[in-house]
């Protein structure tokens, strides 16, 4: 059985809860908001949000959350500048290297909820060639993040989906490899 977006969210806030963060989904774009920088005043928490209700939206967004320090999550967006597609050939090259880890453990993330993972480009004038590419660096990064270890917020975050959706199989293969919610890694 795998899981929903609004799942997801409620899983992303409670394992969180400590780091006065909160997951919403239903926007139109994703953006990550530093506490204090809200539509709504009387809001004082961080808030990661996500496109619509998609849960691999979802992932991917807890996946920028996970892997940013404190200093990037005290920036809005973790001090990312978007460059909207379509992107010239550095540009693309820059975009590889800095979402490649970001889908690899959006990868590992989609595996714990037993929900599919694509591989994201976010530019339809790529080619099949730039995915085909792109997919391969993502599949050596989660290679790298599976042998040296889940960070300690990405490990509690794969358990959390292990067990949310109910994979006790997956679950246990992640906590095997991210040395499970007592080993800190990162």
């Amino acid at each position: 059985m795998s899981i929903d977006a609004a799942a997801i969210g409620a899983l992303f806030d409670l394992t969180f809860v400590a780091y006065e963060v909160r997951m919403r989904g239903g926007f139109d774009e994703p953006v990550y908001l530093p506490s204090g920088h809200h539509d709504l005043s009387d809001v004082t928490v961080a808030e990661v949000r996500f496109s619509h209700d998609y849960a691999a939206s979802a992932l991917h967004e807890a996946a920028h959350w996970c892997i940013a320090g404190a200093e990037r999550r005290s920036l809005v967006d973790y001090g990312y500048e978007y460059l909207a597609p379509p992107r010239t050939e550095p540009a693309k090259a820059l975009f590889f290297d800095l979402e490649k880890r970001v889908q690899a453990l959006e990868w590992v993330f989609s595996l714990a909820a037993r929900l599919p993972f694509r591989p994201s480009l976010d530019d339809l004038t790529a080619t099949p060639l730039d995915l085909a590419r792109f997919a391969a660096r993502i599949d050596g990064a989660r290679g790298e993040l599976l042998a040296r270890g889940l960070p300690r917020r990405a490990a509690l975050f794969a358990d959390a989906l292990a067990e949310g959706s109910a994979c006790s199989v997956v679950g246990r293969a992640i906590r095997a490899t991210a040395g499970g919610m007592g080993r800190a890694y990162g």
